[in-house]
């Protein structure tokens, strides 16, 4: 099956419901909920209760942009005991507290999807919470007004494309410029003008629709330490190539 991250939204109980995806909490909204108390009126459980989830976060930060076999190792290893005292922690101080209480909400919130909370922990590609997913739709939802005036269904699948491209260009730390910058010949010297051919794109006319799949950034470990100059880094063209794949096999 495949995992599907996200908060409560009711809504989202549908797919679930078809056996094909399963759930994986966010630990975001978990957060959430106590910080917002922690605002308004600070307790040693809510204080309590963000330190303990700021102990995974600190475990996340340690492993990320290592390989999935390395994260799942490390959060079975670190995660997996501090999840196990949060819940048996939560599940007591519940017993203490009024059931209409606000912290008793947010403790009630974790543990009704303690068990989705949890499958972070047992795959390395999964993570904590979909936070990067969601600053990558902003963007979506601040021109939301300028998208309905796509022209017709063909083109806002293309403008998805372009946005999906954008958005896998950043997650690799790219100039997300590159993406719509012109095709430089690699036969001119620097000093000369680049060519003014629309990005990449006769690159890509040559290569079978599957293949470029092989170009996708997923396909790629690049990190900023990389050597610059490494056949592993992905290119303007790999980011390209998604929107090209994913348009294709629609």
């Amino acid at each position: 099956m495949d995992p599907f991250q996200a908060d409560a939204y009711a809504g989202f109980q549908k797919l679930y419901e078809r056996g094909t995806i399963v759930e994986v909490a966010c630990w975001a909204p978990a957060r959430r909920k106590f910080h917002e108390i922690h605002i308004a009126h600070t307790s040693p459980i809510t204080t309590e209760a963000i330190e303990r989830i700021a102990a995974l976060y600190a475990i996340e930060a340690e492993i990320r942009g290592s390989t999935a076999d390395v994260r799942k190792a490390v959060r079975q290893a670190r995660a997996a005991p501090l999840l196990d005292n949060i819940r048996n922690w939560l599940e007591n101080t519940l017993a203490k507290l009024s059931r209409k209480s606000d912290t008793a909400a947010a403790i009630r919130y974790a543990l009704s999807r303690w068990h989705e909370l949890n499958r972070y922990a047992d795959d390395g590609q999964l993570e904590i919470d979909n936070n990067a997913a969601e600053r990558a739709l902003r963007i979506v939802a601040l021109g939301r007004k300028n998208f309905l005036f796509a022209g017709s269904d063909a083109g806002g699948r293309t403008s998805g494309g372009h946005l999906l491209a954008a958005g896998l260009g950043k997650a690799q730390r790219p100039r997300p410029r590159a993406l719509s910058a012109p095709c430089t010949r690699s036969d001119r010297r620097p000093s000369h003008q680049p060519d003014q051919r629309p990005v990449a794109m006769e690159r890509l006319a040559p290569h079978p629709v599957r293949s470029l799949l092989n170009k996708c950034p997923h396909k790629v470990m690049w990190t900023p330490n990389s050597d610059p100059h490494s056949e592993e880094r992905p290119t303007p063209d790999a980011y390209l190539a998604v929107s090209v794949v994913t348009h294709s096999l629609r």
